[in-house]
């Protein structure tokens, strides 16, 4: 496991998944699941680090609204699911080339949201250029590789756990993710939160 991880945290405590569901429902649902047992008092919780890919989906952020960021049309054509996490953050595209990982554990004494973003983007990056890749990060959730966007996360930080989670591009489906990721150009009026 990552030093910056598992930085004051025994190794031997950590628990590794490699659960993925032929639903992105129940992938996500697992996903808060997890983040919820952590808030249960009393429980036994054990920090985790899940592997995990969803099948062709558009999984938006929790702000977003579908319909400005999605082409509904194009995702029906294309039989391309579309479902909500539980976390902030823009609208990510998943198919089976798509690896995603996520680490779930209690936070630290002043440990805010964009550290905790950074500590794994650095880790996952690094992951990544031992790989060969050479890659960037670009503040504040994302990892570019030869220009190109490969790599977003999402994090929510609560007061007895700290959930991060990021979307890796390996042999993604590129051509389908731009027919279906569609953000609306027209400034509308609307509560949501917009894509960048």
């Amino acid at each position: 496991m990552p030093a910056l991880v598992t930085k004051g945290v025994d190794v031997s405590s950590w628990r590794m998944l490699t659960l993925s569901y032929d639903s992105p429902f129940m992938n996500l649902a697992l996903e808060e699941a997890l983040a919820r047992r952590s808030l249960s008092e009393g429980s036994q919780y054990l920090p985790t680090v899940r592997f995990w890919r969803n099948p062709k989906s558009v999984v938006i952020g929790r702000f977003q609204e579908a319909a400005l960021e999605v082409d509904l049309a194009e995702c029906n054509l294309s039989q391309v699911q579309i479902a909500r996490r539980f976390t902030g953050g823009g609208t990510v595209f998943h198919d089976e080339g798509t690896l995603n990982l996520t680490i779930v554990t209690r936070p630290t004494d002043k440990l805010t949201i964009l550290k905790f973003q950074e500590q794994n983007l650095q880790v996952v990056s690094d992951a990544l250029r031992n790989l060969g890749l050479e890659c960037s990060l670009s503040a504040p959730n994302s990892i570019f590789a030869y220009d190109r966007k490969i790599c977003g996360a999402a994090a929510a930080l609560g007061k007895t756990f700290a959930f991060w989670h990021c979307s890796i591009m390996v042999t993604t489906n590129t051509h389908l993710l731009e027919r279906v990721l569609s953000p609306s150009k027209t400034r509308t009026s609307t509560i949501f939160v917009h894509s960048k």
